[in-house]
């Protein structure tokens, strides 16, 4: 036997940590929940007020412009109805 007696240390177990260590076994079979939806509860015919810029190369600008100018549309209503429809569908499958 020892003849120096050391007095014991306080715990410096976080408070919880062998629940939480239980738990670690035990496999939890709940779905996670999908990401909740921004745009809902926004008005989709809202007037426009954010402006957000898209970098283009030659060709793509050449592009917008063509069909633009086919459509009879500025070159900013012909990229806003087209990105809207692909982000819906995108959002929709």
């Amino acid at each position: 036997m020892s003849k120096f007696n050391r007095a014991k240390r306080p715990s410096t177990e976080p408070e919880g940590l062998a629940e939480f260590a239980a738990g670690a076994a035990v496999r939890s079979l709940q779905e996670p929940q999908p990401p909740a939806k921004p745009w809902e509860g926004l008005d989709p015919a809202a007037k426009p007020s954010k402006g957000f810029n898209v970098r283009l190369n030659e060709y793509e600008l050449a592009l917008l412009r063509y069909v633009a100018e086919r459509d009879g549309r500025s070159a900013q209503k012909t990229i806003k109805r087209v990105l809207i429809a692909a982000l819906e569908a995108k959002v929709q499958g």
